[in-house]
């Protein structure tokens, strides 16, 4: 290597010089892909418990709209902003560590509600709470940290009714495609208004913060 490239900071400039960079933010839609994958290879071992379709789909909307919520909050925090969003790959372990909880607290059969309860609080306790501690620890003095945390961790935070949502906005379309439709015959009645998933970010694929570039 170069003369010039012997500190850590020159090394990291001369690696830089080197590759071509994109930026890379969270996309829950990537998100999704990654959890219903993640369904579909724990739907093949029999011995591990699983949720129905239905339920499945409830949890992964779940998990997508507080991983969207936490990054909303680290994008407008003063002291770190869209570098440092959490990228889709820290949360690909929400199923096997809500179904892991669920067990330590002896629920033998989790509804997607609870068992997305339980990964929100796992993820926020093994994976987002000690990032933003490391990012965050030498901007506050004394116990301002902990109250920075705070906001993040209310962010994060699971709520039934954003959970079910989603799941009430099905069934009320399933009972509007059963109705009869006299006005429309030999035609399809006009869709539910708002059945449609919301796309929830835009990004790229499994990239992380930016500590991890490479």
């Amino acid at each position: 290597m170069n003369l010039i490239d012997h500190s850590v900071e020159q090394v990291d400039f001369a690696l830089r010089r080197r590759f071509l960079w994109e930026k890379c933010l969270f996309d829950a839609d990537v998100l999704k892909i990654i959890l219903e994958e993640a369904w579909k290879e724990r739907g093949k071992d029999a011995t591990l418990p699983t949720l129905t379709k239905q339920e499945q789909g409830v949890f992964t909307r779940a998990i997508m709209e507080a991983a969207t919520k936490i990054n909303e909050t680290i994008t407008k925090d003063a002291l770190l902003g869209e570098d440092y969003q959490l990228g889709q790959a820290f949360f690909k372990k929400a199923i096997e560590l809500g179904f892991a909880a669920a067990h330590r607290e002896k629920v033998a059969a989790p509804s997607a509600v609870v068992l997305a309860e339980h990964a929100t609080k796992s993820l926020w306790r093994l994976v987002v709470e000690p990032l933003l501690h490391e990012y965050l620890r030498g901007s506050h003095e004394g116990g301002k940290l902990g109250e920075a945390l705070k906001k993040f961790k209310t962010s994060f935070a699971f709520t039934a009714a954003e959970a079910t949502a989603p799941q009430e906005l099905h069934d009320e379309q399933s009972d509007e495609a059963e109705a009869p439709a006299p006005a429309f015959a030999g035609s399809e009645a006009p869709a539910a208004e708002g059945a449609e998933d919301t796309v929830l970010a835009a990004g790229t694929a499994e990239d992380t913060a930016p500590a991890t570039e490479e």
